[in-house]
């Protein structure tokens, strides 16, 4: 997981924010991870299993 000190140091815009605020926004990013890796798998092959998906890949 990302933390607050990881993400502060990748945009450091987010040292404006509080830490509340800034794990909603590393919360939301992984909740919008999940919905583009359940996407891109369903259209690969059909399956949200990520581990099948990664000893399946070419």
């Amino acid at each position: 997981m990302l933390s607050i000190e990881q993400a502060r140091k990748i945009e450091p815009e987010l040292n404006n924010l509080s830490d509340e605020a800034v794990l909603e926004i590393i919360e939301n990013m992984k909740g919008f991870a999940q919905l583009a890796f359940e996407k891109w798998s369903k259209e690969k092959d059909g399956s949200k299993n990520l581990t099948r998906v990664l000893l399946n890949s070419d």
